[in-house]
């Protein structure tokens, strides 16, 4: 089975790096420009992994994890959150609402990233227990 993953992200420029690095690592990508797209799009594709953006122009990122944790259908997708805003208080309030992993986009390597991607899948995949966050 081909993983799938689901980049909500406001920059064309790095949605589409991210769409590109994990189409060649193969992934089933969907892609989102908003939180309310993202939202869509996960309702519909059910991916097995969520990058998602926290400062966006229509819904805060931190909003769209809430409401996605609180629906049934979506709150067992695992969800990172990726940012340029590096805030101890904005992670530590990130992973109590649910986000398994919290990245800052100006120390990210995409090697990493695809490392931590595929360790959270494989560690959903294999617990019915929920990922233990991690603290990047």
């Amino acid at each position: 089975m081909t993983n799938s993953i689901l980049i909500v992200e406001d920059s064309l420029s790095l949605r589409s790096s991210y769409e590109t690095f994990f189409k060649r690592a193969g992934f089933q990508v969907y892609t989102a420009e908003n939180g309310m797209q993202g939202l869509a799009s996960m309702r519909e594709n059910q991916p097995q992994i969520v990058l998602l953006d926290l400062m966006m122009p229509d819904v805060h990122g931190l909003t769209v994890l809430k409401q996605a944790k609180a629906e049934p259908l979506l709150a067992g997708i695992p969800i990172v959150i990726l940012t340029a805003l590096v805030a101890d208080l904005e992670r530590d309030e990130c992973l109590r609402a649910g986000a398994v992993s919290y990245i800052e986009k100006d120390s990210l390597d995409l090697a990493q990233l695809l490392t931590e991607v595929q360790r959270i899948i494989q560690a959903s995949a294999t617990s019915a227990a929920p990922v233990i966050p991690a603290t990047n």
